[in-house]
């Protein structure tokens, strides 16, 4: 929880949102309550599956492997 400072405080889940990923609903939502472009973010998550379904909408992906390893989309083997 140390980084959650370094991302603005917001935290969505099924819970709160009757979404969950990888449904694009749950992308948007994110991005509705952030009032952001998804041109303008950068998508984030630890589960490559997620990270591949938020490429519809986000310009830039990372897989966040570790609290010091995060790996540009096209740097993960797979």
């Amino acid at each position: 929880m140390k980084m959650l400072p370094l991302f603005c405080g917001l935290i969505i889940t099924l819970h709160h949102s009757g979404k969950r990923k990888p449904s694009p609903e749950f992308y948007l939502q994110a991005l509705d309550q952030l009032n952001v472009d998804p041109a303008s973010c950068i998508f984030i998550d630890d589960r490559l599956v997620f990270v591949d379904a938020a490429l519809v909408l986000f310009y830039q992906c990372c897989v966040f492997l570790n609290m010091f390893v995060f790996l540009p989309l096209q740097d993960v083997k797979r």
